[in-house]
């Protein structure tokens, strides 16, 4: 079973349940990612829809900064809540340990010597962390790499 199926099972599981919260976030990325195969013209692979995903989560953590600011407490927790329902769809995310031990080897397996290497760098790796790995902390684990060197 595909991502999408998935979703779409989960989210009629929701709706039988009258689970408000959890049909809702799933209604909206189920429009999230139909609105992405829309774009694309086509259907998309496993690595766009975790790409859409972590778009997605990525948004209502900033929603939640956002709302914390302004003192919001009860919209910025129903954006944690989301993002944790979200989340659930993503694969087991990597330690930090993991994700330096990846990038160590990448350096090394690149030779990469300098900062100017990083963008060389990270598009070999990304796509072996994609859905895995938040791409701004592999990206300053590899900064720090190639600062060192």
């Amino acid at each position: 079973m595909n991502l999408q199926e998935k979703i779409n099972q989960d989210y009629a599981k929701a709706l039988k349940e009258h689970d408000v919260l959890k049909s809702a976030t799933l209604r909206m990325l189920k429009s999230a990612l139909h609105n992405e195969e829309i774009k694309k013209q086509g259907k998309l692979s496993e690595e766009e829809m975790l790409r859409v995903l972590n778009r997605e989560i990525k948004q209502r953590q900033e929603a939640q900064q956002l709302y914390l600011k302004g003192k919001r407490s009860d919209l910025a927790e129903k954006e944690a809540k989301e993002s944790k329902i979200i989340s659930l769809y993503l694969p087991r995310q990597l330690e930090y340990q993991e994700i330096e031990n990846l990038v160590t080897n990448a350096v090394a397996q690149l030779k990469a010597q300098s900062p100017a290497d990083f963008g060389r760098v990270m598009k070999t790796i990304m796509p072996q962390l994609q859905g895995k790995a938040p791409g701004e902390t592999v990206a300053k684990i590899l900064k720090e790499k190639l600062a060192q060197k």
